[in-house]
């Protein structure tokens, strides 16, 4: 309803524009130059027509054809190489995930390989392979040296 509102709008508004240029060549006599004794309201009829046809219906059809198959060619061209594209970028998300998964498992391995490294039941059976034997505790000797000052510095390891 609205549309056929606003096309009835439209011709009231072509018909007062139409009486109006009628107003001003009649009272005017305003006359084409190029043909004598012609009234200019048909030649502006003929223009305004030209104004209202859309530049598709001057053209070919034909030449309407082979632009539509252009811009379809051209469309297709563009989706196919937004497509590769993402194709691309899926399979290097792929590849990534399998390589933290890769990682992950290492990770993992290397963290219970010093675990087990690291316990006391290891330590001891790998300082008994090597000929180590626990000390016995009357036998110990302690040596104190009375000008030895502390390491300054936060590492531990490394203080007497």
């Amino acid at each position: 309803m609205r549309v056929q509102g606003t096309q009835k709008m439209d011709r009231l508004r072509d018909r007062k524009d139409m009486h109006a240029v009628e107003a001003r060549s009649a009272s005017s006599q305003v006359y084409d130059q190029s043909v004598p004794g012609i009234p200019a309201r048909p030649i502006l009829a003929a223009k305004r027509r030209r104004q209202l046809h859309p530049f598709f219906y001057r053209i070919g059809p034909v030449t309407l054809s082979s632009c539509s198959v252009l811009l379809i060619g051209l469309m297709a061209i563009l989706y196919l190489s937004q497509l590769g594209q993402a194709v691309n970028a899926n399979q290097q998300i792929q590849n990534l995930h399998q390589q933290q998964a890769t990682l992950q498992r290492e990770n993992q391995d290397l963290v219970n390989n010093i675990a087990q490294e690291e316990s006391p039941t290891y330590i001891i059976k790998h300082a008994r392979a090597m000929g180590l034997v626990p000390a016995d505790p009357k036998a110990i000797q302690i040596l104190v040296v009375k000008q030895l000052r502390a390491i300054p510095g936060d590492d531990q390891s490394i203080q007497p």
